[in-house]
């Protein structure tokens, strides 16, 4: 035992270096999303305002003139793999919203060689709502968008939610909250 004892001494302690570790690095996380949404929320819906976007169709969007309650930006790129696994979810969700409830945009960071690729894509998968290209990046910057697929909802200019990971839009529970925000806005009416 006394043989071994240095090596479990050496074990207990580097597991216990690295647990340290793990909760100072998730607590520093939280506490930076913590005191910054507001702010970068602000500075997100304001940009949102101001947004003036083009088609890959060539039509043109100005987003402050839009009068749709929720607007979901979702950004992706037609070489991603999560990106693509999540569509037919989103052209389900377009089909169970009218065009006055819900305004989808894909937000593509694909480069300006990419359009037949893009064009392609929209037809494989049957896309039912504008495909935005980003070629320059401008709108990913403006939205400090990092990875992808990535999505950002609004609701009549505020966000609601930000989600940086693939998402299922045909769940239960993201078309009850979308349903929950419209009957908000009915009741207001």
């Amino acid at each position: 035992m006394k043989k071994y004892l240095p090596i479990i001494l050496f074990i207990l302690g580097f597991t216990g270096f690295l647990v340290t570790q793990l909760g100072f690095e998730n607590s520093e996380k939280t506490k930076m999303f913590s005191r910054t949404p507001s702010s970068v929320y602000k500075k997100f819906e304001k940009n949102f305002q101001t947004l003036k976007l083009k088609t890959i169709d060539n039509q043109e969007i100005n987003l402050s003139n839009v009068n749709i309650p929720i607007i979901v930006l979702n950004f992706w790129a037609a070489w991603c793999g999560p990106c693509l696994e999540e569509l037919p979810s989103l052209v389900s969700l377009r089909k169970k919203f009218s065009a006055e409830e819900v305004l989808i945009l894909g937000i593509s960071s694909d480069d300006e060689n990419s359009i037949s690729e893009l064009k392609r894509v929209e037809k494989q998968y049957g896309i039912n709502f504008p495909i935005v290209p980003d070629y320059s990046g401008e709108i990913f910057n403006l939205f400090d968008i990092s990875s992808i697929p990535s999505t950002i909802i609004f609701h009549n200019g505020k966000i609601q939610e930000i989600n940086k990971e693939p998402m299922d839009f045909d769940s239960i529970e993201f078309i009850e909250k979308l349903e929950k925000l419209l009957n908000k806005r009915l009741a207001q009416k």
